[in-house]
């Protein structure tokens, strides 16, 4: 059934008016918005209703119908569409719309209405872009007679100076996402830069000229596979086909383990890619809690991992794509908010644990075998085995988010902003170097991944610490307390010179006598002299668990252990909302800033030091069995994993949703996006885990042992052709690298 003339009227009405009517309104709440954060910096806004007028859906038709388009620098095709298109709307309103016309209305003019953004509420939170519906606009395909081309929708964002005055007048187009963006519908045969230029000047205010900073289009924002594409895909490929045949090999061939053919060597490399085994070690929770492990460790890495994927997402999402990001930012600001905004312990946190882990297996291997442990060889392994353990699954993860993640970044209105050259495509390979935090720090490829380099940094200085107390245990206490003690005066010395803040917190009160806050990054964040902090305290923990075992466990008082329990919830909170009234825009003296950023870490350190303490010894009570639950080892086994992917996935499943994000309250939040973004890296992580990190550190252990057997087979000949008294004693005895000694959780 057609429509009447009536229903058409009527339809057209509402696209034209609508658009106005809430562009007037618009004008009464631009007028009122000034510079209310840093985050939304903008000028006053006062617009005309003439202005206001020529932007609204109705004076852009009259414009183009009263134009001559032929006139236009437009394309052949492009001017057959747009002529086409306001024929057809000018025909309809005029009531002499043919019946093709009018069918052409319905599915394409109307529908290229309906697509296109509208002015709409939330100017004053901090709204700026005006979405329209994507898939409504590129599902557009209309027959037209007498040609075998279709008219075709395409959806692009028209970026508008604050004022809607000429782009040209001072700071007009501010650049750093600080303009109005306005999604429009336009024909697909317009979509290029050349026809968008001529179609944006219809826009044009009377007296002031073209509003337009510049057009972006779904082209713009599309990376195209190039040949590291295709050879990240393929091995990955590889790996993952070869994951899958030795499932299959380990499930229904490798039935015995004592058959000689399974310790050949070509078997066991095939075996250690197998997905169905490496998952089934990394769920299986049996000897998590046989003697001398450290039961919390599992449970501080999933919540974390789970606190940093939460701060992380918290500031993608509502931050900088949520369509009322000063609304968000002031509910944020509220007390209980202060333990999201401040994620960046629970960095400190994976500081501690690295620390505590390495110096807890290190003088275990001690005590197992002094000479090994400290000859040459034993070091050349403690840097081999770290290096190997940790990069495979770091590499995989730079070279695939560089060459094929961003691959997948398109079609998606989130994050149609100005084309930005992103630094992996030029530094990726310094982030394999372990450099990306201080070579051309302020181009970081894959931001997150600043936590490597510094914690392998620091790791490449901790036999400094470590052979001190090797030596002498005073000695290594003496030489761990400068060492902190030197990093500590060096914090706060940088926050009086260069005048930083307290915290990363970038919505805080900033000092304007900083210079730029990358140098921030670079002197404090991302610097391991900086970071060693809670590593230190780490370590020297971890020495004193190793030498005093749970058997010689000191005895506390019930009273002294509460009264430590509550130091240490104190120490921790007070780290975490002390910032309360910082973040809330109080100026903070240099002297209170520097004495934060100096001792807040150490006391997040001395925390988790009493948590560890405490539940090794037997003083946790409840909260050692909460936190030795076995449900938290296989999610504290992916922590790694997760890490390096958790920002690909925070990216990806905002970027699907083809509209409008709102911040209401943390609930609704972590229902809608929070959870989601936890539970699909996890899901991912197991996956990037068995194939790329528990994979790849078996075949390092093949090698090493092989290796091992290889000096041994040598020793043994060589001891074979000299006599047998001909050297003193011990000196037959073959060069080994221990391997059976060393962490064997790969991050640490």
């Amino acid at each position: 059934m057609s429509p009447s003339r009536s229903q058409l009227g009527f339809l057209l009405l509402l696209a034209f008016l609508l658009p106005f009517t809430a562009a007037l309104n618009g004008h009464l709440l631009l007028s009122s918005v000034g510079r209310r954060s840093d985050l939304m910096e903008s000028t006053e806004v006062s617009l005309s209703v003439d202005q206001v007028e020529a932007m609204s859906l109705h004076s852009v038709v009259k414009r183009l119908r009263n134009a001559d388009l032929t006139a236009r620098n437009l394309s052949l095709e492009c001017m057959e569409d747009m002529l086409l298109f306001v024929t057809t709307v000018y025909d309809t309103v005029q009531d002499r719309a043919s019946p093709l016309e009018k069918e052409f209305l319905l599915n394409g003019a109307l529908k290229m209405f309906d697509a296109s953004g509208k002015v709409s509420s939330g100017l004053l939170t901090g709204r700026r872009v005006f979405y329209g519906m994507l898939y409504e606009c590129t599902g557009i395909s209309q027959a037209v007679a007498g040609r075998e081309r279709p008219f075709e929708g395409a959806y692009v964002r028209f970026l508008l100076s604050r004022s809607l005055g000429h782009w040209k007048s001072p700071d007009a187009c501010p650049g750093a996402l600080k303009e109005l963006g306005w999604d429009a519908c336009v024909p697909k045969s317009c979509e290029n830069k050349k026809d968008l230029a001529e179609i944006s000047s219809f826009l044009e205010v009377p007296k002031e000229g073209s509003p337009i900073c510049s057009v972006i289009t779904m082209e713009d924002h599309r990376y195209h596979p190039n040949v590291g594409t295709w050879i990240v895909v393929g091995f990955m490929v590889l790996v993952g086909l070869l994951g899958i045949a030795a499932s299959f090999y380990d499930f229904f061939v490798a039935a015995r383990k004592d058959d000689p053919v399974m310790q050949r060597t070509d078997v066991r490399f095939f075996r250690a890619f197998s997905l169905y085994t490496n998952i089934s070690e990394i769920c299986n929770v049996g000897g998590a809690k046989k003697e001398g492990q450290i039961s919390p460790i599992h449970c501080i890495r999933f919540f974390s991992i789970c606190w940093v994927m939460i701060g992380h997402s918290l500031m993608l999402v509502y931050f900088f794509c949520a369509s009322n990001p000063l609304e968000a930012m002031e509910i944020m600001k509220d007390v209980p908010a202060q333990i999201l905004t401040n994620a960046y312990f629970a960095v400190d946190s994976f500081f501690f644990m690295s620390g505590l882990l390495l110096a807890y297996m290190w003088f275990k291997a001690l005590k197992t075998n002094r000479r090994r442990t400290m000859s040459l060889s034993g070091w050349l392994l403690f840097y081999t085995h770290r290096i190997l353990r940790l990069s495979p699954p770091y590499y995989v993860t730079i070279v695939f988010y560089t060459f094929v993640f961003r691959t997948w970044i398109h079609d998606m209105p989130t994050y149609m902003t100005p084309p930005i050259d992103d630094p992996c495509s030029k530094n990726y390979w310094i982030n394999l170097l372990y450099l990306t935090n201080l070579v051309d720090y302020k181009d970081q490829c894959y931001l997150i991944s600043w936590y490597l380099a510094t914690d392998l940094q620091v790791f490449l200085f901790t036999p400094l610490i470590l052979i001190p107390f090797a030596f002498k245990p005073l000695l290594g206490y003496v030489v761990a307390g400068l060492f902190l003690a030197a990093s500590t005066v060096a914090n706060a010395i940088c926050v009086f010179l260069f005048y930083f803040p307290p915290s990363d917190f970038s919505f805080g009160k900033q000092d304007p006598r900083m210079r730029d806050f990358s140098l921030y990054t670079f002197l404090m964040y991302d610097a391991p002299w900086i970071r060693c902090q809670v590593y230190i305290m780490g370590m020297v923990l971890g020495y004193y668990l190793q030498v005093n075992p749970k058997r010689r466990a000191p005895k506390i008082n019930h009273l002294v252990n509460i009264f430590c329990w509550i130091c240490a919830a104190g120490l921790m909170l007070a780290a975490v909302l002390v910032l309360y009234t910082w973040t809330n825009g109080t100026e903070w003296t240099l002297a209170q800033r520097a004495a934060y950023s100096a001792l807040s870490k150490p006391a997040w350190g001395l925390g988790l030091c009493w948590i560890v303490y405490a539940c090794f010894y037997g003083y946790g009570g409840p909260i050692n069995s909460f936190m030795s639950w076995e449900i938290w080892v296989p999610l504290g086994r992916l922590s790694y994993s997760a890490y390096l992917i958790h920002m690909m996935v925070a990216v990806y499943l905002p970027g699907m949703k083809q509209g409008d994000i709102y911040y209401s309250t943390f609930p609704d939040a972590f229902v809608s996006f929070l959870l989601p973004i936890i539970s699909v890296t996890f899901f991912f992580a197991l996956f990037w885990s068995a194939a790329f990190e528990v994979s790849f550190a078996k075949v390092e252990a093949i090698l090493i042992s092989s290796l091992m057997n290889r000096s041994r087979s040598i020793g043994k000949r060589r001891s074979e052709r000299e006599s047998p008294d001909s050297s003193p004693p011990g000196t037959k005895v073959a060069v080994s690298m221990p391997t059976e000694d060393l962490p064997k959780d790969v991050r640490f």
